[in-house]
């Protein structure tokens, strides 16, 4: 018995429609691959077949479980782990600080890091927007001193300031 796909440790997003496939021979039997049935350790229900399709997993860890039966009643079982889930994923902005101010034509330094829980590390589709001036930069790490500046009330200086971007993915 060997479960071809998905690979163990595979994460999926939610309504992911995942593919799963087995093959599975016997010394008497040969291919015996159509008997495999698929099981969930946090779903109820099964699958059976050596290939198919599961479009609607729970999110969570599950343990895949593929069991196959030969004409004499013989299991094999075999496992993987996936993960299903669809949780979003998180920037933090490092630099500049927020409410940071600065002259126009000054050199800004613009760092972030994101990730995401399904994906690893995916700082670099940061894309950085501003709402007063149009357009996008994409990237963690960036400088700009090309930046607009718009007339912006500070209770500390009453200077025409260019607030911190939004980073957005």
């Amino acid at each position: 018995m060997t479960i071809v796909q998905p690979p163990d440790g595979a994460v999926f997003n939610s309504g992911t429609s995942i593919t799963f496939e087995a093959a599975a021979t016997d010394p008497e039997d040969g291919d015996i691959s159509e008997t495999t049935v698929w099981t969930s350790n946090i779903q109820e229900g099964s699958a059976t077949g050596a290939l198919g399709d599961a479009p609607f997993l729970i999110d969570g860890e599950h343990i895949i479980t593929a069991t196959t039966t030969d004409s004499a009643g013989n299991t094999l079982p075999e496992s993987i782990t996936i993960t299903v889930s669809n949780k979003p994923p998180t920037v933090v902005i490092i630099q500049p600080f927020d409410g940071a101010v600065f002259d126009s034509g000054e050199q800004i330094t613009f760092l972030a890091a994101a990730a995401d829980p399904e994906y690893g590390g995916i700082s670099d589709s940061i894309a950085w927007t501003s709402d007063i001036q149009g357009g996008s930069i994409t990237g963690a790490a960036l400088q700009s001193s090309d930046l607009s500046t718009a007339s912006i009330p500070s209770p500390r200086r009453s200077s025409t300031p260019w607030t911190t971007p939004v980073p957005t993915l």
